[in-house]
């Protein structure tokens, strides 16, 4: 089983239930470190065999259930999507500042105002 180093700045939401038990049983704790080179690989939010095989079994129901919903979500425990909407109400899709109706209205909004700068005055 091959397991990779996550970067430092990956913050991974761990339930205090699972990580309470990987620091007290897990045979590769000692006084709350981890002492492989590599970051515990359940802490870190990925799968674990010797922790699926050996600690898993004798955990609480709470701890198993925190465990398969943190693995099955690649990590993260709770995952919520925010729903955003546009100012008429219209929900947004990721990346996307306006529903089309709204960004058709502000694109000529915005092409008038440009060209009333650009007019020259007219005088009698």
């Amino acid at each position: 089983m091959k397991i990779e180093a996550t970067p430092k700045h990956a913050k991974v939401r761990v339930p205090s239930s699972l990580r309470a038990l990987v620091r007290s049983e897990c045979c590769n704790h000692l006084d709350g470190q981890h002492l492989g080179e590599l970051p515990c690989a359940v802490l870190a939010g990925r799968r674990c065999g010797w922790f699926e095989r050996a600690l898993l079994p004798v955990a609480s129901q709470q701890v198993q259930e925190a465990y398969s919903q943190m693995v099955s979500n690649g990590g993260q425990v709770h995952r919520r999507i925010a729903s955003r909407h546009c100012q008429c109400g219209a929900a947004l899709e990721p990346r996307q500042r306006y529903c089309e109706t709204c960004r058709k209205e502000r694109r000529r909004r915005s092409a008038r105002k440009a060209q009333r700068k650009r007019r020259v005055p007219v005088s009698s």
